[in-house]
């Protein structure tokens, strides 16, 4: 995964995030937890801003690799013991905000984090 890409998709990510502070509302993500493996280790998310898709974006932003050409449709997330939603809206948090200074209206879920919301 080239460092290119993941500038473009934080980019993208940031433009919608300020699109939504611009109009006066706190930008939420949806994630909807769309399958879960047997095992229990891994679960595929779906990750909207709004209703705009970011899925594709947020695997560039965390560097998941993917097939070239391959717009993938689900963030493929490993682990398992802890709400996993809750780690990735914190991860992709952070990768947003790395080295700069969190805006102080990241409260998300009583955290210092974007607002997720969790479906099933």
């Amino acid at each position: 995964m080239s460092k290119k890409l993941q500038k473009e998709a934080r980019e993208f990510v940031l433009s919608i995030i300020d699109e939504y502070r611009e109009a006066k509302q706190e930008p939420e993500l949806t994630i909807f937890i769309k399958s879960v493996s047997r095992s229990g280790m891994s679960r595929k998310m779906k990750v909207l801003i709004g209703s705009r898709d970011v899925s594709w974006y947020i695997n560039d932003l965390l560097e998941y690799s993917h097939s070239k050409g391959m717009r993938p449709e689900y963030v493929n997330v490993g682990g398992c013991g802890m709400d996993m939603a809750f780690w990735l809206a914190d991860t992709i948090t952070a990768y947003l905000y790395d080295g700069v200074k969190k805006p102080d209206w990241l409260t998300g879920n009583g955290g210092g984090c974007l607002r997720w919301n969790t479906i099933y």
